[in-house]
């Protein structure tokens, strides 16, 4: 049986779908109230991430040890995040979609897990290209300790889209793995994002 795995970590709610058929576990927070973010997410009011994440990477690329910590530790740090949150060793084989990439850390730490794809897409177009950034880094060999796979820039694939837009998400594929944190909060709708990301998991 295919198996099934969706890890959402979210500021105000966390939920994990996981293991083969419907074996399933989901613990929710109530310190937050997710209601309250409901229609606050319009286009003008929208806080442009997209640049803290390019700071964020700009920072972490000139940073490398022993001075501080750089790309190379972040990423390792979410290899194994990655492998905490699905309770599996390596992604060998199957796809993986990285629901607002923000930084583009966690799409490069699946790839190499050894996810045969990669999409990675956010609504920003700011954090979009930081995500780009991090990947054209990482196919020139920039980043230290990660020589880029085999076939890495036909293996990850990063595009703009909504969680909210219907013609977006059928254009995408459905993946054995799909992740989001900290992300479906911040749109108007957050429950209709997590039926929505649901609908990106390989059945």
């Amino acid at each position: 049986m295919t198996r099934r795995l969706i890890a959402l970590l979210m500021s105000s709610l966390e939920c994990a779908w996981g293991g083969t058929g419907d074996a399933h576990v989901a613990r929710e927070r109530t310190d937050i109230n997710v209601e309250a973010f409901v229609g606050q997410a319009h286009d003008e009011d929208i806080f442009d991430f997209g640049q803290n994440w390019n700071r964020y990477l700009t920072e972490i690329a000139s940073s490398t040890p022993p001075h501080g910590f750089g790309i190379s530790h972040r990423v390792s740090a979410m290899i194994v995040h990655l492998r905490d949150s699905f309770f599996v060793s390596h992604f060998w084989g199957k796809t993986f979609i990285d629901v607002g990439s923000g930084s583009g850390l966690v799409s490069l730490a699946a790839l190499h897990l050894g996810a045969e794809q990669v999409v990675s897409f956010d609504y920003l177009e700011s954090s979009v290209q930081t995500t780009n950034k991090l990947r054209n880094m990482y196919l020139a060999g920039e980043v230290e300790g990660f020589r880029a796979i085999e076939d890495a820039a036909e293996k990850w694939t990063v595009v703009q889209g909504s969680i909210l837009d219907a013609d977006f998400l059928r254009s995408l594929p459905q993946d054995d793995f799909v992740y989001s944190d900290g992300v479906v909060v911040h749109y108007g709708e957050p429950w209709l994002a997590l039926e929505n990301i649901a609908t990106l998991v390989v059945p």
